[in-house]
């Protein structure tokens, strides 16, 4: 998120909840990673449906939170998408979905497969499938922070070199 759109947002919290203290290096830290759009909309979203926050409540956790769950959409919503796009565009033209995962599944089967489909149940069910696997994917890879898995690369590296192991695995991948 660029600075200005975190500026804009944080001057909605502080108008919303006056009482609230937010220190703005620490927010600016925890939050930057949001796009701009997740960001003001959960800001906007906490701002219009929140009417007490309490001392202890962890502003930050529930603004990811807001932001987070406009992007975990259920499988079926994700099909509602595609079949909304396959009454827009058809199998000539090309689908544009909002969120990537959907991109990704319906790729997996393929698109003309899809608008073709004589048994949409059948590509119905295998797209569930693959968004799923596709979601649960995504979501184990996050749980590795890039930091871990550089120190993971880097501890692999010095267990190879202390055991000896030849120059073959390395070009295998485990630089």
């Amino acid at each position: 998120m660029n600075h200005k759109t975190f500026e804009t947002g944080t001057k909605i919290l502080v108008s919303t909840f006056p009482d609230r203290n937010i220190d703005m290096e620490t927010y600016w830290e925890l939050l930057k990673d949001m796009d701009d759009k997740r960001f003001l909309l959960s800001i906007k979203d906490i701002c219009s449906t929140t009417t007490e926050l309490y001392p202890n409540t962890n502003l930050v956790a529930i603004i990811r939170e807001k932001g987070m769950s406009r992007e975990r959409l259920t499988a079926g919503e994700a099909w509602s998408e595609v079949m909304k796009q396959v009454s827009a565009t058809g199998s000539y033209g090309t689908p544009t979905f909002e969120n990537p995962l959907v991109t990704r599944a319906v790729d997996c089967i393929g698109w003309k497969t899809i608008c073709m489909s004589t048994m949409i149940s059948v590509e119905r069910s295998h797209f569930l499938k693959i968004f799923d696997q596709l979601k649960e994917r995504e979501q184990k890879e996050k749980i590795l922070l890039p930091e871990v898995k550089n120190g993971f690369k880097e501890l692999l590296g010095t267990v190879v070199k202390s055991i000896g192991v030849s120059k073959d695995i390395e070009a295998e991948g485990f630089k």
